[in-house]
C-alpha cells in the first residue's frame, strides 16, 4: 500500500515544500524508483540510488529534474513467494498548489521558519 506525505516549510527560502512517498509500507523486498513523462508510456528513467521503500525530495529538485513528470516505483516483495508490481505514485510539480490539485496525500504537515513542527493534517480517504 502506498502513502504520500507533503511537508510545507513556511518561510524556507531554499525549498517551498518537501515530498515523501512510501510504497509497500513495512514490506520486505527490492525497490526501484523511476520517472516517466506519461504514466501510460513504456519509457522510464530509473532514479540512481533510489532503491528503498521511501523516496523523498524537495520542490527545488523537482523543478530542476522532474517538472511535470510522474514518479513511480517497481516493487519486488518477498512474502511466501516474490510478488512483483509497479506503482505510479504521483505527478510532480515544483508548484505546491499544482501538487495538491493533482495528487491525493495521506498527510500534510507544516513547519515554521525555525524548522519546528507547526501543524499536521491527516487526510481521510
Amino acid at each position: 500500500m502506498q502513502k504520500k506525505f507533503i511537508t510545507i516549510a513556511r518561510e524556507n527560502k531554499n525549498a517551498d515544500f518537501y515530498l515523501v512517498c512510501h510504497t509497500a509500507c513495512n514490506e520486505l523486498g527490492n525497490f526501484q524508483w523511476f520517472l516517466k513523462d506519461d504514466p501510460n508510456s513504456e519509457h522510464e528513467v530509473n532514479l540512481e540510488n533510489q532503491v528503498y521503500e521511501s523516496f523523498s525530495t524537495d520542490s527545488n529538485w523537482i523543478k530542476e529534474n522532474a517538472e511535470n513528470k510522474w514518479l513511480g516505483c517497481h516493487c519486488l516483495l518477498k512474502d511466501d513467494e516474490y510478488n512483483e508490481y509497479t506503482e505510479m505514485i504521483c505527478h510532480l510539480s515544483s508548484d505546491i498548489l499544482t501538487m495538491l490539485r493533482n495528487n491525493i496525500f495521506d498527510m500534510i504537515s507544516t513547519f515554521n521558519s525555525q524548522g519546528n513542527f507547526d501543524h499536521n493534517y491527516i487526510l481521510e480517504n
